[in-house]
């Protein structure tokens, strides 16, 4: 952890980016700073399952957005690279008959 009240830019640089890459990862920050921040009127154990379920849905937030990225990334070089593969589309079938009752 560092020490020290200054922010830096590239840390400001991050943030600003995050809110831009990753709205929802952004929304959690502030609201985990929100709690911390906050008037303390609430029991200590409140806070504490405020901040816990946060930082799961944080995770999840994050891991989420990490592997959706990721994936897109993924895709898109197979797609250039695959000439014979497509992305999926509307099928062609009309399905099977509905069976009678």
């Amino acid at each position: 952890m560092r020490k020290g009240k200054e922010v830096s830019a590239s840390d400001m640089e991050l943030l600003l980016r995050t809110r831009d890459r990753s709205p929802v990862l952004f929304e959690r920050v502030m609201e985990l700073l929100q709690i911390v921040n906050e008037p303390t009127t609430r029991r200590a154990d409140d806070v504490e399952f405020s901040v816990i379920d946060n930082l799961r849905q944080m995770g999840k937030d994050a891991l989420t957005s990490w592997g959706q990225e990721r994936c897109g990334d993924e895709t898109i070089k197979v797609l250039e690279h695959t000439p014979e593969l497509k992305r999926a589309g509307k099928k062609n079938s009309i399905g099977k008959p509905p069976t009678e009752p």
